[in-house]
Order: structure tokens, then C-alpha cells, then sequence
């Protein structure tokens, strides 16, 4: 179900700008990363929910079931075990080479846990499985 507008006033940290085309966006998802600030006690910045490009083949961007977020001063993994924590999103890739850095998290397939890495593959970037050793090879 996506956002409507009078859900809005029961979003604690967020107006709908921070979300671009937030009509587009899961009401499941805003609520989520609300839920993610409260819990972290500070700011989160959405970098990207809703999209129409720009993204991998069958993105959850493209059915407003993701946000690529970070929250502000905090590493990487803290970031990661913040969202795992909460245990409501299906997917959390981690991304140490992006933006601050930052999380994807999203309401789509569950038990998706991936990093960005910085390895080219083709044009873009590489994706691997989340786990100790791909951790700190990319956070080193």
C-alpha cells in the first residue's frame, strides 16, 4: 500500500520531500525507516526511494519497496546492525563506498544481505553476499 497524505502525521521524523515522489513510496517503508531514526536518535538522510531508473534490473526502487539512506555520523556497520536490529526489512545491502556511507534497505524479498563493493563488474559495481570476511575487506 503506498503513502497517502494523512498518514503523514503519524511520521515522527520525516516530511514527505525527504522522499522525493513519496506517493510512489510504501507506507510500509516510510514507516520502517521512521521507526530506524527513532531507534538510531539521529538524523537519517534519504538519499533515493522511488525511482524510475537508475538502478539494478528489477530494483525495488522501481515499486517503492527501497530508500538508500544514511544516518548521520555513524559507521557503516553500526548503520547495518541499527536496521538489522529492528528486524522489519526484507533486504539491507551495505554500502561503505557510498554516500557518507551508507544502507539500501528495503520491503521486498527477505533475507537479502549484500555490500557494494568497489570491484568494477561490467559498468557497474559488484554486489556480493554480506559476511565477515567481504565486511572487512570492503570497510578496511
Amino acid at each position: 500500500m503506498k503513502m497517502a497524505g494523512e498518514q503523514w502525521e503519524k511520521i515522527q521524523h520525516f516530511k514527505p520531500h525527504e522522499w522525493g515522489q513519496w506517493q510512489s513510496v510504501s507506507a510500509g517503508l516510510i514507516f520502517a525507516v521512521d521507526a530506524l531514526r527513532d531507534l538510531a536518535g539521529i538524523a537519517c538522510v534519504i538519499h533515493c526511494a522511488f525511482a524510475t531508473s537508475g538502478h539494478s534490473v528489477g530494483s525495488a526502487h522501481y515499486r517503492g519497496l527501497a530508500a538508500d539512506l544514511h544516518l548521520v555520523g555513524l559507521s557503516v556497520v553500526d548503520q547495518f546492525l541499527l536496521a538489522e536490529k529492528l528486524n522489519v526489512f526484507a533486504g539491507i545491502g551495505v554500502y561503505p563506498h557510498w554516500n557518507k556511507p551508507g544502507l539500501h534497505v528495503d520491503l521486498a524479498e527477505p533475507g537479502r544481505r549484500w555490500i557494494r563493493t568497489t570491484a568494477p563488474v561490467s559498468s557497474t559495481r559488484a554486489y556480493i553476499p554480506l559476511d565477515w570476511a567481504n565486511l572487512k575487506k570492503e570497510c578496511e
